[in-house]
């Protein structure tokens, strides 16, 4: 009996510990790396990426050697950084813990007019960019982290998000 009440309060203690992390870890970004348990695919990369929740309408997704492309559609409306960098957060906790193969990320905003397309911006990052991510400051914002850890490209149009202060 004795056995089985520690074990039911050691139980406890984990799940109360996971359920106050969780919040903190989803809100900065996974500080360990997790244990990913989806196996991506082009089989499956349709049902998976439906079930990423973006600000940002995807339209067109790319599969090959383990390598996820992404475009990305801003419209103007939607012309807040804010919303492009959230939305590169959510592809990279997808793509690196969520997922065990997806091993480079590569993501094109664009913003379409009248049947021609203009780079926004652009990132580029690979799983071990995101292994030993951690946050060094707790002021900084998805924009600081993700500029220190991938490779992102500026377009033209990124002005009209960012304005020059």
């Amino acid at each position: 009996m004795k056995g089985i009440m520690r074990w039911a309060f050691v139980s406890l203690l984990c799940i109360l510990s996971a359920m106050l992390l969780y919040p903190l870890q989803q809100a900065v970004n996974v500080t360990e790396k997790s244990n990913p348990q989806v196996t991506f695919s082009s089989e499956n990369l349709v049902d998976y990426m439906q079930q990423v929740p973006l600000t940002l309408k995807k339209k067109n997704v790319k599969w090959s050697n383990n390598i996820l492309f992404l475009d990305l559609s801003i419209e103007m409306k939607q012309f807040q950084k804010k919303y492009v960098f959230q939305d590169m957060m959510q592809l990279i906790r997808f793509s690196f813990y969520t997922t065990n193969n997806i091993h480079q990320l590569y993501v094109r905003v664009l913003f379409a007019e009248e049947h021609k397309q203009q780079l926004v911006i652009a990132m580029e990052t690979s799983r071990e960019d995101w292994s030993s991510a951690t946050m060094k400051n707790n002021d900084e914002t998805v924009e600081e982290i993700i500029t220190e850890q991938a490779n992102v490209t500026y377009g033209p149009l990124w002005q009209w998000i960012s304005p020059p202060n």
